[in-house]
């Protein structure tokens, strides 16, 4: 934005007005480039400061607006992840969501499988390791009694 009477360019965003989008999609899409995948009740909470939804259902119906944009959708639901509750939802404006961007419960656990076997083992060579300190100050010990 410039003017005559501007001394310093400014700058303001006019992607909402390009794609021709409402307040309440232009929050969610705003939340889902900002955050990532989200569930409804999850952008409900997050977008109250762009704009303040009455409820889970008006959130479902923007995203619905979302998924059903013409020419093309702006917003997909992802299918429901393994461990999880609800489903998510992502925005389309970069193209299809990766599968990286969605983690699958399952890997997250064989994830954290890892950790634990690792910290076990890391504990186990640890015990060795003291019990072995302290037959060798034993012996030390010994010498001078």
């Amino acid at each position: 934005m410039s003017g005559h009477d501007m001394r310093v360019p400014k700058h303001s965003h006019r992607f909402s007005e390009v794609i021709n989008l409402g307040r309440r999609e232009a929050a969610v899409l705003c939340v889902l480039m900002l955050r990532g995948p989200q569930t409804a009740g999850e952008l409900r909470g997050r977008t109250e400061r762009l704009y303040e939804f009455d409820g889970l259902e008006a959130v479902d119906a923007c995203l619905t607006r979302l998924m059903e944009w013409e020419p093309e959708p702006l917003a997909a639901r992802l299918p429901r992840q393994v461990g999880y509750k609800e489903v998510r939802y992502a925005h389309l404006l970069s193209g299809e969501p990766s599968a990286t961007t969605v983690v699958s419960a399952s890997s997250v656990r064989e994830t954290r499988d890892d950790s634990v076997a690792r910290l076990q083992a890391s504990v186990d060579r640890l015990e060795g390791e003291v019990a072995d300190l302290k037959r060798q100050f034993g012996d030390f010990k010994k010498q001078f009694e």
